[in-house]
Formats: C-alpha cells, sequence, structure tokens
C-alpha cells in the first residue's frame, strides 16, 4: 500500500485555499499528491535505468482509491463560500475526475473512488440540541462568537447563521456530492467511455457512516457513544487536550470532532477489502 494522502489537503487549491502557517501557504492538495505519484512512476535509478519503487505495477494487480472532500466542503471551504475564482461544487468533483484521468494515463484500470461521508453527523458539523455537537472547536474556534457578531451588523453575511445552519448546509452538500457521483460515474465510463478497458467502483462510505451511526451495538464495543468524541481539545487555542477517562476507544465513533475513531476506520478497511474482491454491498460497479 502507497499513502500519497496529507493531512488537511482538499482536491485543488485554485477551488480552496487552506493556509497552514508551517509552510506559510497551502496544504499540498490532490493535484500535488497526483504529480507526486506519477514522479514515482517515471523514476529511473540512475544505475539501472529502470523504475525501483513501483517494481511489480501492473494494470491487472492493482488498484488506486480517492477519498477527497471534507476539506472541500467544510468550513474555511464552500460550507462559508470562502472558494475561490467564483468555482462551485461541481468543480471539485471535476477535479476528482481530472485526477482520475492522470492516474489512468499511467496505466492504472481498477479504481476505487470513495463518496463523502455524513459530516453533518459529526461534533464539529452536528445539529444543535444533539448531544455531543459543539459551538466551537479548535477546528472552528468562532464558529458561533464570530457569527453572531456578523449577523448583528448585517444579515446579509457569508456565513451560517447558526449551529442548525451549518449541519443542514452540511448534509446538503454531502448529499448533493454523493448523488453527482453515483450518476457521473457511469455516465463517465459507459456513455463517453472515459476509461476504455476500466473499472470503477464506487464506495459508498456515506451509507456504511450512517449505518455505524444509528446501529452502534453492531458495530462498537458497549456502550457505544455515536455523539460524543474520545478527545477533545480546548476550542480557544488548541494545546490543552484530553481523553475520555474510563472510556474504551472503541465504544467511540468520533475519535475528536471531525476525524472517526480507529474502530470505524477498522470498519471502513474490512469493508474496503470487500469492495475490491467485487463482492460489497456498499459499492456499485461499472
Amino acid at each position: 500500500m502507497y499513502n500519497y494522502a496529507i493531512s488537511g489537503a482538499v482536491c485543488d487549491n485554485r477551488i480552496i485555499y487552506r493556509f497552514i502557517s508551517n509552510v506559510f501557504g497551502p496544504f499540498p492538495d490532490v493535484i500535488d499528491e497526483t504529480a507526486s505519484y506519477i514522479a514515482d512512476v517515471n523514476y529511473k535509478n540512475s544505475s539501472t535505468g529502470t523504475n525501483t519503487f513501483y517494481t511489480d505495477r501492473a494494470a491487472d494487480n492493482t488498484v488506486y482509491s480517492m477519498w477527497i472532500g471534507t476539506n472541500d466542503l467544510g468550513n474555511g471551504a464552500f460550507l462559508t463560500d470562502s472558494s475561490l475564482n467564483g468555482t462551485t461544487i461541481p468543480d471539485y468533483v471535476d477535479c476528482v475526475f481530472d485526477r482520475l484521468d492522470q492516474i489512468y494515463a499511467t496505466g492504472a484500470r481498477y479504481f476505487v473512488l470513495m463518496n463523502t461521508v455524513p459530516l453533518e453527523l459529526s461534533p464539529l458539523y452536528g445539529m444543535e440540541g444533539v448531544p455531543g455537537s459543539l459551538p466551537a472547536s479548535h477546528y472552528w474556534a468562532n464558529k458561533v462568537k464570530c457569527l453572531i457578531v456578523i449577523v448583528s451588523i448585517s444579515t446579509n453575511t457569508e456565513q451560517p447563521a447558526n449551529m442548525s445552519e451549518v449541519s443542514g448546509k452540511m448534509k446538503e452538500y454531502t448529499r448533493l456530492v454523493n448523488s453527482i457521483y453515483e450518476y457521473r460515474t457511469p455516465f463517465e465510463v459507459k456513455l463517453k467511455n472515459r476509461y476504455p478497458d476500466a473499472s470503477i467502483a464506487l464506495y459508498d462510505t456515506h451509507t456504511l457512516f450512517s449505518d455505524i451511526y444509528y446501529n452502534p451495538e453492531q458495530y462498537l464495543e458497549s456502550p457505544a457513544n455515536v455523539t460524543g468524541q474520545y478527545y477533545l481539545c480546548d476550542a480557544a487555542t488548541g494545546s490543552t487536550c484530553v481523553t475520555q477517562t474510563g472510556s474504551n476507544l472503541n465504544q467511540y465513533f468520533w475519535y475528536d470532532e471531525l476525524h472517526p475513531s480507529e474502530r470505524v476506520d477498522e470498519i471502513v478497511a474490512k469493508e474496503f477489502v470487500k469492495v475490491v474482491g467485487g463482492n460489497s454491498t456498499y459499492a456499485t460497479y461499472w
């Protein structure tokens, strides 16, 4: 397994720009990640003149997967109307398929495209009144406080007005992206023949996450907790962090206010193996 993912990445920094002070610039995006992969594919050892990195990569023994969207849709991105250059959510989806084009050109023929999860169920984007939903977070310290000030100045604001609006808008965006994936993938594969001789599985992580969330006793250790988080940091500084004492991480759906727990990741990974094997009920194949 080769992992080109970078924490905090979006698909294209020309659509969503997320600044990171360590490099005084944006997080590397999926465009950078794909370029890194292509550079490894094209690498030639100076002594042998051959690729000594991918020594056994072939069209029929390698699967390529992409899972992107949380940072594209969330705070500082489409959720807060922060996209650049007049771009829209379909532009972000275009970026995904454009990257598949580049990977396909390297000889890739088997793809797993993973859709967006129900982020509105997370503590960061949860509905007001739901236990565990946060009015502020170290990922979004001014989520409510700043919004109240903005709304008091003008009702014509680009920011969501309250926690319920945040959650509802996030639900709308994730469902929109997944609906586009559901119809566009077979269109590109079957009608446009964009990827000749290739197979694409659309892995429905949204439904898998929902099944775990609403039926936790079947997946998590007892007593299961799907609304709280195991690891919580101070919203103002993000430096003072604590774990839930006396609790087992495998009881929790959420590790922190945005990221799932190890147990949920394990479930996603085991189902991924089924997806690759062609027998997952959470996948559609073309």
